[in-house]
C-alpha cells in the first residue's frame, strides 16, 4: 500500500493506477522490471487523462518490446506523445511529464535504463545513502518547458545507468519535490 495524501492506494500487481485526487498515474510492472510516474500538467484541461494515456501506452508496449536500454524509452515515451496528440479528446487538452525506468541487462551487468520528459525526477541513492539527481528539469521553477502531449515535445533526457549492489533509485513528480532546486 502506498499513501498518496489521505489517500491509500493499493498497487494491483503490473497495473496502471490513477492516483486518486490529482492528475498522476504511477506505473507499476515489477515482473517486466519497468516503473514510471506521469505528472499531469495542471494547466492543460486534461493533465490527468494524458498521464493515464501515457502510462497506458508504455504498458501495452512492454508487452511486446523489451526496451533493453535508455533509447527504447524515450522511444516509447515518444510514442505516448504520439497517442496523446492523436487522441481527439486530449489532442491540445492534455500533458504531462514523466520519468520511465527499466531494470535490464547490458553486457551481463544489471543497468537502470531510464527516460525522462519534463520535471518528473530519478534519483540515485547508493548504500551509503548518498543521494544524486540524474535528471534536470526541464523548465523553471512551475513552469516546465517540455512536456508529453506537446507538438514541440522532444525527449533528451535518457540513458542506463551501472547498478551497483545496495543502490535504491526514486522516480517522482513534483508534488514530491516541489518547486526545488537539487
Amino acid at each position: 500500500t502506498r499513501a498518496q495524501s489521505r489517500n491509500h492506494i493499493e498497487v494491483p500487481f503490473g497495473e496502471v493506477l490513477d492516483v486518486s485526487e490529482c492528475e498522476d498515474t504511477a506505473l507499476y510492472k515489477p515482473s517486466k522490471g519497468l516503473f514510471g510516474v506521469f505528472d499531469g500538467v495542471g494547466g492543460s484541461d486534461d493533465g490527468r487523462g494524458a498521464s493515464r494515456c501515457a502510462a497506458d501506452v508504455l504498458s501495452t508496449l512492454s508487452e511486446q518490446y523489451e526496451f533493453v536500454d535508455g533509447a527504447n524509452l524515450a522511444w516509447a515515451l515518444d510514442q505516448a506523445n504520439t497517442a496523446i496528440l492523436s487522441n481527439p479528446n486530449l489532442r491540445g487538452r492534455g500533458q504531462t511529464t514523466g520519468v520511465v525506468a527499466k531494470i535490464t541487462d547490458i553486457d551481463g551487468k544489471k543497468v537502470l535504463a531510464y527516460a525522462m520528459v519534463g520535471d518528473s525526477r530519478l534519483y540515485k541513492i547508493d548504500k551509503q545513502n548518498n543521494v544524486e539527481l540524474i535528471t534536470q528539469d526541464e523548465g523553471e521553477g512551475r513552469y516546465i518547458t517540455n512536456a508529453i502531449g506537446d507538438p514541440r515535445c522532444q525527449i533528451k533526457q535518457y540513458g542506463d545507468i551501472p547498478i551497483s549492489k545496495g543502490d535504491r533509485f526514486m522516480l517522482c513528480s513534483d508534488g514530491i519535490t516541489g518547486d526545488k532546486p537539487e
